[in-house]
């Protein structure tokens, strides 16, 4: 096997270790299990335009998600969200882009044309398993992770955990990683401008 892949599958390992909740993370796990197999092969961005260089190449696409789920946990850290939200947004983020390239085995896979909406489906019978009362509430995280890139204005990000999601996603996806200054009294995420960016 390749380093590289079991070095990022190690990483990944350890931001799924970070979920409390012992059946999330058996959803994600199970999820992760037949997740397509081009996930752990492929770049974040095919044309290398929007993304750092870490998430190009060979498995850049899972170090791009590593690194959407170390905001999404600093985010939560410094807006004081704890439990099962916290454990929420994670398992989202480490879903979040699992289908980017489009999934064969969904029926109606017209009827969800964007990445953002393939895990609900994708995933839907993991999820009736284990997640019967909550996955939906994961899914529309995942459902918003595109923010205003989204094609569908409903989608937009509108409760705190979508727009901490769509954010830590965003701040993966810049070539110029951010460093955020949480020097101020940062306590709200009612808008991104709350959040200093250097």
């Amino acid at each position: 096997m390749d380093r590289t892949k079991t070095k990022e599958k190690e990483e990944l390992n350890e931001r799924i270790s970070l979920i409390e909740n012992g059946i999330i993370k058996t959803f994600v796990i199970e999820c992760l299990n037949i997740t397509p197999k081009y996930f752990w092969r492929i770049p974040a961005s095919s044309s290398g335009m929007y993304h750092p260089v870490i998430s190009l190449g060979i498995g850049g696409l899972v170090r791009h998600t590593i690194k959407a789920v170390d905001y999404g946990v600093s985010l939560c850290e410094k807006n004081s969200i704890l439990g099962l939200t916290r454990d929420k947004i994670i398992a989202s983020l480490i879903l979040h882009d699992t289908c980017k390239a489009g999934v064969k085995d969904v029926e109606n896979h017209s009827d969800y044309p964007v990445h953002a909406y393939l895990p609900r489906k994708y995933y839907k019978k993991i999820a009736e398993k284990f997640l019967p009362k909550i996955s939906n509430e994961i899914f529309d995280l995942i459902d918003s992770h595109m923010g205003e890139w989204s094609e569908y204005p409903e989608k937009i990000p509108e409760t705190r955990e979508q727009k901490i999601v769509h954010f830590a996603d965003y701040l993966a996806s810049r070539k110029n990683q951010p460093i955020l200054d949480y020097s101020k009294d940062i306590k709200s995420l009612e808008t991104y401008d709350k959040l200093i960016i250097l």
